[in-house]
């Protein structure tokens, strides 16, 4: 592991299966008030495959990185994310809100 990038050491350690640890590394980042870091560790779950936008715009520990700069940026790449998922599977037809399970 180099030390030069938290993100990509993570990454080497858990090889796939990053998103996960990716948003429980940011959260507990995010608690701790390390906001470099934890864009670091969403930027490792993006790169394994974060897509959840209710998540990143909703949870609370990571308030400080959402008065950050740097997420907007962030935003718009999970979003786009977000839709090409929608677009790929086609579920358009299914009513989802941010709160309630989408039922057919």
């Amino acid at each position: 592991m180099s030390g030069a990038n938290l993100g990509d050491d993570v990454h080497e350690l858990i090889g796939t299966g990053g998103r996960s640890v990716g948003r429980a590394s940011a959260k507990a980042e995010g608690f701790s008030a390390d906001v470099p870091t934890a864009i670091e560790c969403i930027e490792l779950a993006m790169r394994d495959g974060l897509f959840d936008l209710h998540w990143l715009d909703h949870c609370l520990l990571l308030d400080g990185v959402r008065q950050g700069s740097e997420y907007l940026a962030i935003r718009a790449r999970v979003e786009r994310a977000d839709a090409i998922l929608d677009a790929l599977y086609g579920d358009h037809h299914i009513g989802t809100s941010k709160t309630a399970i989408a039922i057919d």
